[in-house]
C-alpha cells in the first residue's frame, strides 16, 4: 500500500511501480505501468545440474571446478525470456552465399563441415531491441584430432590415481622419418609444415575416440544447430552469461540466474521477427542493436575444455549433449580384442602419480673407491648438501609446488630435473629439505623457459 492508502497498481501519482510475486518456484519482480499493465518481469530462474542445465569443468588438481551453462540451461532461461530464434534461408561465409544450413562432404559422404547461421532477437534488460547474429563452422574432424592430442599430452585424473598419459595412441613425426612399416600399419594424417600424425588404430583409446567421431557424423547437423542457437543466446544482453556459481552437494548443484523479460504480444513479437530478418538481409536501423560473431569448432561448446576422462558422451535426439555418458563403439568385439591384445609396436607409457618422483634406470655399477688420506676426504658430487632449516609450512608449500609443476611443463623436463637433483624414483614426501629445494628451483627454471 502507498502512503495515501491506495494500491500500488491503481496509484497514478507515481510512475511505474514494482510488485513481488512468485512463478512456480521462481521469485519474480513485476514492473507495471500506472494503470496496472505489466511491462517487464525480473525473474530468478532456478537451474539444476541433474537436469543438465549446467555441468562442471574439472579444475587442475584440487582447484574448484567451473560450472558452465549447457544448451538445456539456455533453453530453460529462454522459457522466461521469450527470445526468438530465427533461421534465415541463406548465409554468407568466406565471401560465398550458401543455403542455411550448408553441409560440405567428401566424395565418400563423410561430413567435412557444417555451416549454420542463427539469429536471436528480443529485448535487452533496458527494453531496447537487440539481435545477435551467429554463424558457426562446425568441423567434426577437428574434435577427432583434439581428443587424440589430449590423450598424448596427458591429464590429471583423481579417479585414475594421478597423471595419466597414452603415448601409444599417436606420434607426431616429420614426414621424412615415417618408416615403411608405419605406412602399412598406421593411419598417417598430414598436418602441414612437413609434420604428420602417425595414429595407432589398434589402440583401445583410439577406438573409443573414433566411435565418438562416427556418432558425431550422424548428428552433425543437429548438433551444429544446437550449438549455434546456444552461442546466439549466450551473447544476447538478456542473458549474456556462460558460467554460474552454484551451491549444494556435488552432482546435484543448484544455481539461480536473474533475467529481465519484457511483455510482448503477437504483434510486437512479429515486429521483432521482421527486424531479425532485416538484419539477415543486411538492413540495419538505429533502433536495433546488432551483435555479430562467427565461430569455429575450436570455439564450440564449453565441453571442449573437458579433460579426456569426460570426453566420452552421446548426442541424444535433439542434439543435446550429455557430458560423461558412455559412447557406443562401432564394433564392440573389435574393442574388446584391442583391450586384450595391445599393439606390439610400442608398449603403453607407464602411469605415474604426482606423489612419487619419476622413475629412472638403475645406475651403472660404481668403480671401487680409491684410498684417500684421512686429512683429505674424497669429494663426492652425489653427497647431499647440509639441510637448510625449513618450517613445516614452507616444506608443505614446496611439496605442493613440485606436485603442481607436472601440469605446467613437459614430462621429459620434469623427469630431467629430478635426475639432476639426485631424487629420481624417491617419494617426494621423503626428500630432504635441501634436495626438495633443488628440485623446486630446477622446476622453476624450466617453467620460466
Amino acid at each position: 500500500m502507498s502512503s495515501n492508502g491506495t494500491s500500488p497498481i491503481n496509484d497514478t501519482s507515481l510512475p511505474a511501480r514494482g510488485t513481488v510475486g512468485s512463478l512456480v518456484d521462481a521469485e519474480v519482480f513485476v514492473r507495471r505501468t500506472c494503470s496496472g499493465e505489466i511491462k517487464a518481469v525480473t525473474v530468478s530462474v532456478p537451474l539444476r545440474e541433474k537436469l543438465k542445465h549446467f555441468y562442471a569443468i574439472p579444475g587442475r588438481k584440487d582447484e574448484p571446478p567451473t560450472y558452465a551453462l549447457q544448451a538445456d540451461g539456455y533453453y530453460t532461461l529462454n522459457r522466461a525470456l521469450g527470445l526468438q530464434i530465427v533461421t534465415p534461408e541463406e548465409l554468407s561465409f568466406e565471401g560465398q552465399t550458401l543455403r542455411n544450413p550448408y553441409i560440405r562432404r567428401t566424395a565418400e559422404g563423410t561430413i567435412l563441415e557444417v555451416i549454420v547461421r542463427k539469429l536471436c532477437v528480443g529485448r535487452a534488460p533496458l527494453g531496447n531491441t537487440c539481435v545477435t547474429d551467429s554463424t558457426l563452422c562446425f568441423v567434426p574432424r577437428a574434435y577427432l584430432f583434439r581428443d587424440i592430442i589430449k590423450k598424448m599430452k596427458g591429464y590429471y585424473s583423481k579417479k585414475e590415481g594421478g597423471w595419466v598419459q597414452n603415448l601409444n595412441i599417436c606420434k607426431i613425426k616429420p614426414q621424412s622419418m615415417i618408416s615403411d612399416e608405419e605406412r602399412k600399419t598406421r593411419w598417417i594424417i598430414d598436418q602441414g609444415m612437413g609434420l604428420s600424425l602417425v595414429i595407432n588404430v589398434e589402440d583401445k583409446d583410439f577406438l573409443s575416440i573414433f566411435a565418438n567421431f562416427n556418432e558425431m557424423q550422424i548428428f552433425a547437423e543437429r548438433r551444429a544447430q544446437t550449438v549455434c542457437e546456444r552461442m546466439a543466446m549466450s551473447r544476447h544482453p538478456a542473458i549474456a552469461q556462460k558460467v554460474v556459481l552454484p551451491a549444494g552437494e556435488e552432482g546435484d548443484m543448484q544455481a539461480k540466474v536473474i533475467v529481465v523479460a519484457w511483455q510482448e504480444n503477437d504483434k510486437s513479437r512479429e515486429e521483432l521477427r521482421q527486424r531479425a530478418l532485416s538484419v539477415a538481409r543486411g538492413e540495419r536501423t538505429d533502433e536495433t542493436t546488432v551483435i555479430s560473431a562467427t565461430f569455429t569448432a575450436e570455439e564450440d561448446e564449453p565441453e571442449t575444455f573437458d579433460t579426456p576422462e569426460t570426453t566420452n558422451r552421446t548426442s541424444p535426439p535433439g542434439g543435446r549433449e550429455t557430458p560423461g555418458a558412455p559412447a557406443e563403439t562401432a564394433d564392440p568385439a573389435a574393442d574388446a580384442t584391442a583391450q586384450q591384445t595391445p599393439s606390439p609396436a610400442e608398449p603403453p607409457a607407464p602411469r605415474r602419480t604426482k606423489k612419487t618422483a619419476p622413475p629412472v634406470e638403475p645406475p651403472a655399477a660404481a668403480a671401487p673407491p680409491t684410498s684417500t688420506p684421512a686429512s683429505t676426504p674424497a669429494a663426492s658430487t652425489s653427497a647431499p648438501a647440509p639441510d637448510s632449516a625449513l618450517s613445516a609450512k614452507e616444506r608443505a608449500d614446496l611439496i605442493d609446488e613440485v606436485e603442481m609443476a607436472a601440469d605446467a611443463m613437459d614430462e621429459g623436463d620434469y623427469i630431467a630435473v629430478f635426475k639432476t637433483a639426485g631424487a629420481a624414483g624417491k617419494p617426494i614426501s621423503t626428500l630432504s629439505d635441501s634436495t626438495l629445494q633443488r628440485v623446486a628451483e630446477g622446476l622453476r627454471k624450466k617453467v620460466r623457459k
